[in-house]
């Protein structure tokens, strides 16, 4: 099962964020579980258990951006894979220091589809593979 946190002050695209992940997960038949966070501070305020998650969805500002830098190496895994959601760009080059696997931007018209690819892309270097069988194409010859 997944673990997913969703950290965003604007109601909004929490909201959003949290129903296009759900319904990509939904489609792709694998199970999760979301919390979601309106401050980056909620987050960090987790310490050592923030290690549950494997993805967080992080609104990315100058002041939260120096308090995860501050704490990486002391409280998060390698393994969370950490996707910026932001209304600026600005930031983006010192989010690679936290390993950042996307950034998402608040404005995109098309924050749905951005989402269905960064969670295309998390999958696949989790090794998570969701095969579908289609039954009628199983029958046996002869049939």
């Amino acid at each position: 099962m997944l673990k997913i946190a969703i950290c965003d002050d604007e109601k909004v695209f929490r909201d959003n964020i949290n129903k296009y992940v759900a319904a990509y997960l939904n489609e792709k038949e694998i199970s999760y579980e979301i919390d979601t966070f309106s401050s980056g501070k909620e987050i960090i305020d987790l310490g050592i258990e923030i290690k549950q998650y494997n993805i967080i969805f992080w609104i990315l500002i100058w002041m939260m951006l120096m308090e995860l830098l501050r704490h990486k190496n002391q409280e998060y895994s390698s393994e969370i894979y950490i996707v910026f959601v932001t209304a600026y760009i600005n930031y983006s080059l010192e989010g690679y220091k936290v390993e950042a696997i996307r950034y998402l931007l608040k404005n995109n018209t098309n924050l749905e589809a951005s989402i269905s690819e960064c969670m295309d892309a998390i999958l696949h270097k989790m090794n998570l593979v969701v095969k579908k069988k289609n039954l009628s194409s199983m029958k046996e010859k002869g049939d």
